[in-house]
């Protein structure tokens, strides 16, 4: 879900490489024609370099012991030194502190992924607010969980050349992308929560069901546009 979202043929930040296995696939499927992977532990990394070198790919993966994207280096003119970035499996506030942290970065690239696994509402207010447009977004279920990728760019254009981000509430929560076009997991993923919510309002003290009422709201606006 992740390769899908980027571009083929530029250089690929992986940040979280953990032990490279999406930075070798990049490689390997011919979408990056380098990665720059990064962790922020040496652990990780180590693990990473012995994968990188037992799969001979040393000249197109280098390991870079990193904070986020902080050892990202900015080039002349202002472009950075990769075209793309790609954050997998990390929580929604720590992709928004890597960001802020490397904004700059962030803004000096062709597009970048966050595959985050909690708080995309908050995530997605955050990069909206700061001047990222969400052009794309996947949505995948996997051994009973539901994961999301989103693609973002500071351009306000995608491939067809328009997006609009003025994004409301049941777009932040679920995905402006996925809901425009009618995503058959981000469908089964609504399912699934107004049921939980409804059953939660059965069993809720009563000072709790406003929060619950206010959610099915949201699911339930998500879900129709979705029809």
């Amino acid at each position: 879900m992740n390769a899908e979202l980027i571009p083929a043929g530029g250089v690929v930040a992986d940040i979280g490489c953990d032990h490279a296995k999406l930075s070798i696939y990049l490689i390997k499927k011919k979408i990056a024609t380098k990665v720059i992977a990064m962790d922020v532990a040496e652990g990780p990394l180590m693990r990473a370099r012995d994968n990188v070198a037992r799969c001979g790919m040393n000249e197109h993966i280098e390991c870079r012991l990193s904070d986020g994207a902080k050892e990202l280096r900015l080039l002349s003119g202002g472009k950075a030194e990769a075209d793309y970035i790609v954050m997998a499996g990390i929580g929604g506030r720590l992709a928004i502190k890597i960001v802020d942290d490397s904004i700059d970065i962030f803004k000096a690239l062709k597009c970048f992924i966050i595959q985050a696994q909690s708080e995309l509402d908050v995530l997605r207010g955050w990069l909206v607010g700061n001047g990222f447009y969400i052009v794309d977004e996947d949505m995948v279920y996997e051994d009973g969980k539901y994961y999301t990728a989103m693609k973002l760019t500071t351009v306000s254009c995608n491939d067809a050349g328009r997006v609009r981000n003025d994004i409301d509430e049941s777009g932040l929560m679920y995905g402006p992308r996925l809901i425009e076009k009618k995503h058959p997991v981000l469908l089964d993923y609504l399912k699934y929560e107004e049921n939980k919510y409804e059953g939660l309002l059965v069993t809720v003290p009563e000072d709790k069901a406003d929060d619950v009422r206010g959610r099915l709201t949201v699911i339930k606006d998500a879900l129709n546009k979705l029809f």
